[in-house]
């Protein structure tokens, strides 16, 4: 037996019992100490009883209850705990410490309390020896029970282990396995577990059990838990479907249970994060509805009533705020006034909520209620905690951070020096400010930048704060935002030392990476497009290496696609059609959630178009064509593509240089046609796709068999152009059909013929401008032009005065880069 002497503290266990909201009782077991028959306390750790395991655990200060054990000193206690661990675990029974039932379950709640893998594990390991010596029949002071058990499921629920919850439940089969009945609060621990995987399925699952099998130990909270797992998720109609079978169910005699205040309150916290239409009303109902029936909850089942009912309101305040419907911030602020009307104590967490109503909706006057919120919670709130009274200050922040108002900046300074006075300053509070100067648009982007990093080094420095990845986030933007693009670099290189060194608070994400990406595209570095890729490079290293939160995301594919094809570099397209199917054979494979949309597609359809390859026009409809395979695959909407890389594989033909681009470009716009009347498409062939299309033909080369079959393509297309009821041509279109005339025709009177024809539609449209006048200036002679536009306005070097047409013929023409909308003329030529 160990024999501890050195100071040596006589020690017992009183019991506490603190409620929990949404988990099972978790009791408190209160380290003390007895000097001259009085009990001082030294400190107090959690374990998780049954109503029995508790009576059990119940002992007398005055009775020696033989659960009493030695202690080095009192602040020792989790070496202490170590150490009694370390003689469990041990095989040498002889050193073994008296072990009863009650020490047992506080060796366990200490390494549950440290709610990681090694402590879970630890426990399972004293469980193996503590049944290994059960079953060896010696004569125990202890005796393993359902307890015990549910402190280990209670482990692994909140280990973080990936697994968390199959682990629990392998802890639940090793309890059935030694005929150990599960009661309520190992069931309750058992569906927690689910609840933080977000498996919805298996608390349900978990839930029925109970109900088959114990269903008069069930409780209001056991019904909690599963209306928790739904709102988790935002799940408000199940969540609604839970209360209302609660309500059914007592009203019919089958059940005991009614939904109380807590239930109410997830279930408006479950439209708080739904996405569903009309959550803010349908929460300002339910709220009705609970304050109708305030009386007849039981207020004495909560150790803090009007933290509780002030939460209810928070969360109902909450729904709204998320809504995204109209006259939010008034119909917040009634819910405020509700609160003080019911003479309900408005915790920190309400005013909080108020301040970040005008957060999120950003009204002109937000920066100035923010002295006015804080003032009415400090006369309402004198006995506030730090915590509490730091988060309502980091939202006043969070509301100046939003603001668009010019003097927002110098208020938040103000406000941030007053918390700093009085001690109330957290990570939160220096990660707003630096994202407050990150975020600068109202003044000089280097003060900013240079702000941001004085903060950065203070919180560390005087603060005593560590640096997370969220603040080196933050000051990386600001440095990019004042162009300093390579400090920021810096910044990232510092994070991923300290990440490999083992400090986790600075791990990069792929917003690190993404945010330094966009300051190299953003940059007039040369060598920008070479440095995003690297950038991209080390975040998929990262990610490989182990990193999940440096996972290439859609955003950064889109990045460093739209950086590779504004780059103008020879082989840009190449690069960038590869980025685009590496995604998407990626996502089928399962390894990554990002997928390409059209857009993303068309860009790189688009930079085939200008590259000049002379494969150009092929790899543009291959790679038109494989969205299309894409979609027939995954059937996402998103894939479906609108006119533009319509447009810009037709002009990635009509730059090649290869025989019988005209018949390609026209089939592309024929096929684009057929799936628009098919409804595959939404987008009809639009303008700029029937230019696009005469403008291959206009550009043919030059044999005389091609030039064929290209006027041809060029007068089916033109006829179906002027003809087509939605498709309204431009100046530019009329300029790219006289070219095609020029290059298509010999200079004869047909083709002559033929210029005035299009020249009159023309000008009928309004259409004419001095784009159109230089193409008639290089296909007719001086008198030609005089013939067709009037003598007075063209003069002796065969030149067109523009400003001396009729103004109906230029009516359509704003400028040369625009023009109106007109309506087509009822008659076709």
């Amino acid at each position: 037996m160990l024999k501890l002497t050195t100071q040596a503290l006589t020690i017992v266990l009183l019991r506490v019992t603190v409620h929990h909201a949404f988990a099972p009782n978790v009791h408190s077991y209160r380290v003390a100490q007895k000097t001259d028959g009085r009990v001082s306390s030294i400190r107090s750790f959690p374990t998780i009883l049954s109503e029995s395991e508790r009576d059990a655990a119940s002992i007398g200060m005055e009775t020696k209850s033989g659960i009493d054990f030695m202690m080095t000193e009192a602040d020792h206690y989790a070496e202490y705990m170590e150490e009694i661990t370390s003689q469990i675990l041990s095989h040498d029974n002889g050193e073994w410490t008296i072990l009863t039932t009650n020490i047992i379950l506080s060796v366990l709640s200490h390494h549950s309390n440290l709610e990681t893998v090694d402590g879970a594990e630890t426990i399972e390991k004293i469980l193996d020896r503590l049944e290994a010596r059960a079953d060896s029949d010696e004569d125990l002071s202890y005796t393993l029970h359902c307890g015990h058990y549910t402190i280990a499921v209670t482990a692994w629920s909140k280990s973080g282990h990936p697994n968390s919850a199959e682990k629990a439940t392998q802890v639940v089969n090793r309890m059935r396995k030694r005929n150990i009945k599960l009661n309520e609060v190992t069931y309750n621990t058992w569906m927690n577990a689910y609840v933080i995987r977000n498996n919805i399925s298996r608390v349900e699952e978990i839930l029925q059990e109970m109900e088959e099998k114990i269903p008069n130990e069930i409780r209001v909270k056991d019904y909690n838990v599963l209306i928790l797992a739904n709102a988790r998720q935002g799940r408000a109609k199940e969540a609604e479907q839970i209360v209302k079978k609660m309500v059914d169910m007592y009203s019919s005699g089958k059940s005991l249970v009614l939904p109380d205040l807590i239930s109410y309150s997830m279930l408006l916290e479950a439209w708080s994060k739904s996405d569903e239409e009309g959550r803010g009303v349908r929460a300002e109902t339910i709220l009705d509805s609970i304050e109708e029936r305030y009386i007849s909850f039981d207020m004495e089942a909560y150790d803090n009533p009007e933290s509780t009912i002030s939460g209810t309101y928070v969360a109902a305040m909450r729904a709204i705020i998320n809504s995204g419907e109209e006259n939010i911030i008034n119909r917040v602020a009634n819910i405020y006034e509700r609160i003080v009307e019911r003479r309900v104590i408005p915790d920190a967490y309400v005013y909080a909520t108020l301040l970040d109503a005008y957060a999120i909706t950003r009204p002109a006057d937000a920066s100035k209620k923010v002295p006015e919120i804080l003032a009415m919670m400090e006369a309402n709130l004198v006995d506030i905690g730090f915590e509490d009274e730091t988060v309502v200050y980091n939202t006043a922040l969070k509301v100046l951070k939003q603001s668009r108002q010019s003097d927002s900046i110098s208020q938040a300074e103000e406000l941030f020096q007053k918390m700093k006075s009085q001690g109330i300053v957290d990570e939160v509070t220096y990660g707003t400010m630096i994202a407050l100067y990150a975020n600068n648009n109202r003044g000089n982007n280097d003060s900013s930048a240079k702000r941001a990093e004085e903060l950065l080094l203070e919180m560390s420095n005087e603060g005593g704060f560590k640096a997370n990845t969220q603040h080196m986030n933050s000051a990386m933007n600001s440095l990019i935002q004042a162009g300093n693009v390579s400090k920021a670099s810096n910044l990232l290189d510092k994070m991923e030392e300290e990440y490999k060194n083992g400090n986790q608070s600075m791990r990069p994400n792929v917003v690190s990476y993404a945010t330094l990406m966009n300051g190299w595209v953003k940059s007039d570095d040369p060598q920008k497009s070479k440095k995003t890729q690297i950038v991209f490079d080390r975040m998929t290293l990262m990610f490989e290496s182990g990193n999940q939160a440096a996972k290439p995301n859609f955003i950064s594919y889109v990045t460093l696609v739209d950086c590779i094809v504004k780059s103008g570099e020879v082989g840009a397209a190449e690069r960038a059609e590869g980025v685009v199917r590496n995604i998407y054979e990626t996502y089928k494979l399962g390894e990554s959630d990002a997928k390409p949309n059209a857009q993303l597609v068309a860009a790189v359809i688009d930079c085939w178009s200008k590259s000049g390859d002379n494969n150009a026009g092929e790899r543009a409809e291959k790679l038109l064509n494989w969205l299309f395979e894409i979609y027939e695959e995954d059937k996402d909407p998103n894939l479906i593509p609108s006119a533009h890389p319509f447009t810009s594989a037709i002009a990635a033909w009509a730059k090649s240089r290869k025989f019988g681009k005209a018949a390609r470009a026209a089939a592309i716009l024929k096929k684009m046609k057929s799936l628009y009347q098919a409804g595959v498409i939404k987008s009809p062939p639009n303008i700029y796709c029937y230019t696009a299309v005469i403008n291959a033909c206009a550009y043919t080369e030059r044999d005389a068999i091609e030039k064929r079959d290209a006027l041809e393509v060029f007068v089916k297309t033109y006829k179906e152009m002027i003809n087509e009821e939605n498709v309204v041509p431009n100046h530019v279109s009329f300029a790219t059909v006289l070219t095609a005339l020029r290059n298509l025709l010999p200079a004869d009177d047909k083709r002559a013929a033929a210029v005035k024809t299009v020249f009159e539609k023309c000008t009928e449209m309004g259409m004419c401008d001095q784009l159109v006048t230089r193409r008639l200036q290089s296909i007719l002679n001086t008198k030609q032009l005089k013939g067709l536009v009037g003598d007075e306005n063209v003069d002796e070097r065969g030149v067109i005065n523009l400003a001396l047409l009729p103004a109906e013929w230029t009516r359509s023409i704003k400028n040369k880069n625009t023009y109106t909308t007109i309506k087509r003329p009822s008659r076709r030529t």
